[in-house]
């Protein structure tokens, strides 16, 4: 029996399983399955089934108190399917951790703060586990204190200044606060 023959049902049932076999970090283990064959990516597609990676990004993903906030229109599997791949976009440019020390603020840098920062408001357990995979701490690191850091504290300092006031520091302060280890 050819896998394009699978019904549906449990097609995406492999897939989700594939999908979330790691709670952290992208469904990667998705990919060999999507590369099978034509006629199972195109089922499986973000397109055609925007519902199951809704599905992974609730299992991945918190989004109970987003729901309860923004309530169930905005949570639709077309939206959810979208945030998923943003959200995995954003966790990999926290990982390179370049945007830490650049020396201008970009649109980039803006999303990657308000999303983790909007992502702790709404943790329940996974948000927090997905940004420490990515590396948040080392990158609000690099943000605040990186002697290239972008959000000019060090150079400030060394000035005998403040650091700028501006919207990226705060919300970096407030991420740094969610994640301090008072032993560190």
């Amino acid at each position: 029996m050819t896998l394009h023959l699978v019904p549906q049902e449990i097609l995406e049932q492999i897939a989700f399983f594939l999908a979330t076999e790691e709670i952290c970090g992208p469904p990667s283990s998705l990919v060999s399955l999507l590369l099978t064959n034509r006629k199972v990516n195109t089922r499986l597609s973000t397109k055609n089934n925007p519902h199951l990676y809704a599905t992974i990004f609730t299992y991945k993903f918190d989004v109970r108190i987003a729901k309860r906030r923004l309530g169930d229109e905005t949570t639709s599997s077309e939206l959810l399917c979208a945030e998923l791949q943003r959200r995995f976009t954003l966790l990999k440019r926290i990982r390179t951790r370049d945007d830490c020390h650049i020396q201008e603020t970009s649109p980039e840098l803006r999303d990657i703060l308000i999303t983790a920062y909007l992502m702790m408001l709404e943790n329940e357990g996974n948000n927090r586990l997905q940004l420490s995979y990515a590396g948040i701490t080392k990158w609000i690191e690099g943000y605040l204190f990186g002697k290239n850091g972008a959000s000019l504290a060090v150079q400030s300092l060394q000035a005998g200044s403040y650091p700028p006031s501006t919207r990226e520091n705060t919300l970096a302060m407030w991420l740094f606060w969610f994640f301090m280890r008072p032993s560190k």
